[in-house]
């Protein structure tokens, strides 16, 4: 019996069969418990989740070749854990199209996959209108869209390890949010693009403690910025800002915080800038010369 109780504790938690269709998926969730995966098929996937709250997370495992097609959404609902399921966008998105839309849910983690699009439209996540929480964002390749993300009105966020290039516009906006974290991403390659504007990070609206840390921003338009609005609170600490389209790595006036350790490298457009405002600041360098 102690062997047996042993092996008993390294059982893979249960998976579905290999769900095939966008409707099997919706199924396979409602009937689905905590600490389960359901398997999609390679194949694409249009998918609108409602209301599906398992007690605890339940995985959709997309490595197979799952992607999930733009226009899609998850309303009301928590605890899911997507990996590996990827997200394609389609050719000429207009204004305000989307990839994945977000309304009204927690703990949610999106990791591992990839999300693309051909031509610099639309935007792979967006949430506006309603408060998401406790989303985890991990290790996502997101290049080609518009808009990177734009994540409105979020609490408890953490980005981490993600790689954004090629947008259009910005990478990632943020607004409203309380304790976002935005850690060891890459932002890069949008100023080679024929855009005027293309920022990795944006702050909105009124953001309360927010951390912007170890990013490495390389070939972009600004830093990081609230742009006049707020009032924001914050800490932006050991970031490497490589600088090529505007001087500004950091450009804060509306924000009261801590500003250390954060490292800039000029660009061909002029010394880059460190613009702190409120933010208290020290350790800072512009090519390799303390700014404090």
């Amino acid at each position: 019996m102690k062997h047996l109780a042993l092996l008993l504790m390294f059982v893979a938690a249960p998976a579905f069969a290999d769900v095939t269709s966008s409707g099997g998926l919706i199924v396979a969730l409602a009937h689905a418990k905590g600490g389960e995966t359901v398997k999609l098929a390679p194949g694409k996937y249009s998918l609108q989740i409602v209301g599906v709250n398992p007690a605890s997370k339940v995985t959709i495992d997309g490595s197979a070749g799952a992607t999930v097609t733009s226009g899609s959404s998850c309303s009301n609902s928590s605890n899911l854990a997507f990996y590996k399921v990827g997200l394609k966008g389609s050719n000429a998105m207009p204004d305000g199209a989307y990839g994945f839309k977000w309304a009204n849910c927690s703990n949610i983690d999106w990791t591992d996959s990839e999300m693309w699009n051909a031509d610099r439209s639309g935007t792979a996540f967006i949430a506006k209108g309603s408060v998401n929480r406790g989303f985890r964002i991990l290790r996502n390749k997101i290049h080609g869209w518009g808009d990177g993300m734009s994540l409105f009105g979020w609490q408890n966020t953490t980005v981490d390890g993600n790689e954004f290039y090629g947008m259009g516009a910005d990478c990632l906006k943020i607004s409203n949010s309380v304790n976002a974290v935005v850690t060891h991403n890459w932002f890069h390659d949008a100023a080679s693009l024929p855009y005027t504007h293309p920022d990795p990070m944006q702050w909105q609206g009124t953001n309360k403690n927010f951390v912007f840390s170890f990013n490495k921003i390389h070939a972009s338009g600004q830093g990081t910025g609230d742009y006049g609005q707020g009032p924001n609170t914050g800490t932006i600490e050991g970031n490497r800002f490589e600088m090529s389209i505007y001087q500004n790595a950091i450009l804060h006036s509306n924000t009261d915080g801590v500003a250390k350790n954060n490292v800039a490298i000029s660009g061909t457009k002029g010394t880059a800038l460190f613009r702190f405002g409120r933010m208290k600041h020290f350790g800072n360098t512009i090519d390799s010369k303390p700014v404090d």
